[in-house]
């Protein structure tokens, strides 16, 4: 994945195996925690009509220290 610019901020986009993973849909509030070195971890905010955990997706880097 890249980082862009995305007007004062920056973005990136995730790939779709990760937007399938965690069921996203435009609008759905995300979880991003730092987990490691280079290593972060996603997970998708239960919508207000779900009871359930949110899925977890970990990334890992292809980049080494």
């Amino acid at each position: 994945m890249r980082v862009s610019k995305w007007g004062n901020s920056l973005a990136i986009r995730l790939p779709l195996a990760v937007v399938k993973e965690l069921a996203l849909k435009e609008g759905d509030q995300v979880d991003v925690r730092v987990s490691g070195e280079r290593v972060f971890v996603v997970a998708r905010e239960p919508r207000p009509t779900e009871q359930k955990t949110p899925a977890r997706f970990q990334i890992p880097s292809r980049w080494g220290k």
